[in-house]
């Protein structure tokens, strides 16, 4: 996983072990936007003026788009990955050959975009103002339709190559219909403005995030009326971006905690006899078959939530604790 801060750095994660593994310094300017394309390259966007691209692995930034004249707000690769857009507080969207790293064209568009994003196939994309998402058509450039929101808005996300969801100062979520143009549902469960939006892989769970410190999993239906929310998890923060990780993984390493903690009840014995502990843990075991993965998952994760609450540490006595970390590793003198 990825960051980006004011601080014109960006920090990466193994979110196997849940540690930072390093941090990539070349922007000369706040990091705006971070986008990974499959796992082969990151792209980043900067106040900066440009966009530099990353190779995983290695952390090299291979090249630089430039071109920009004033911060870049959002970048989006075309599922072929030869291609790119961003939108920049000049007012104008630039499509990238990112095979040559050159400039394929320049469109005005006369007010700032927010953000832009390419459907599944990659045949459309959508651009987001302030309070409008023009859809555009990739063959042509030309606009298809002009969705007009009451609110802010603050992120958008294809479900499919006709279905786009809108996040805004809004308590609910809008779906789409991007070759109509008029809203199919609501989504509506959040207290407060809508920050982020995610889905899983596989395009069955959409993750929200919102202003009211809550992050809520949706399943989606072929009748988009029939979209409901499955689980919730309350922070306690005020959310500002969102990501999801792979369920697979998050599944195999909730299957390993599972039998860890199991393993320890087994050795202390708390569980009573052995018929009995076997008894329960065969409960324990149909209970969690029956639940869907996403809501194992979310429970995980409240339950990370609330431990995570009683370990804050400041900053001061982050620094305290690495200086005696520091003594300790010193040989001892004489």
């Amino acid at each position: 996983m990825a960051s980006g801060s004011t601080d014109e750095s960006i920090r990466l994660y193994d979110m196997r072990t849940h540690r930072e593994i390093g941090t990539l310094l070349h922007h000369e300017g706040a990091i705006n936007w971070l986008v990974f394309f499959n796992s082969t390259h990151l792209f980043s966007a900067s106040d900066d003026r440009t966009i530099c691209i990353w190779e995983c692995g290695t952390w090299d930034c291979i090249h630089q788009l430039m071109g920009h004249k004033a911060p870049v707000t959002c970048f989006a690769v075309h599922p072929s990955g030869k291609l790119g857009l961003s939108v920049s507080l000049d007012k104008t969207l630039r499509a990238w050959n990112l095979m040559t790293g050159a400039i394929s064209f320049t469109q005005k568009l006369g007010q700032v975009a927010q953000l832009v994003q390419w459907n599944q196939t990659g045949d459309q994309y959508a651009v987001a103002f302030e309070k409008t998402i023009a859809i555009y058509e990739a063959a042509g450039g030309s606009v298809v339709f002009n969705i007009l929101v009451d609110k802010r808005i603050s992120c958008i996300l294809y479900l499919q190559d006709n279905v786009l969801a809108v996040g805004s100062d809004n308590p609910f979520i809008q779906l789409f219909s991007t070759e109509e143009g008029k809203c199919l549902c609501k989504l509506e469960g959040h207290s407060s403005r809508v920050k982020a939006l995610a889905m899983a892989p596989g395009g069955l769970l959409l993750f929200s995030a919102s202003s009211d410190g809550c992050v809520k999993c949706w399943r989606l239906d072929e009748d988009w009326n029939k979209v409901t929310c499955i689980s919730t998890v309350e922070t306690g923060a005020r959310l500002m971006c969102l990501t999801v990780v792979s369920p697979e993984s998050l599944c195999s390493e909730l299957q390993t905690e599972e039998q860890g903690a199991s393993e320890e009840q087994g050795a202390s014995g708390e569980q009573g006899a052995p018929g009995e502990r076997g008894h329960l843990e065969e409960q324990g075991a149909l209970k969690r078959m029956e639940q869907p993965q996403c809501v194992r998952i979310m429970k995980q994760l409240k339950k990370k939530v609330a431990g995570s609450e009683s370990r804050r540490l400041t900053i001061s006595s982050l620094k305290k604790l690495r200086k005696r970390r520091r003594k300790l590793a010193k040989p001892s003198e004489g």
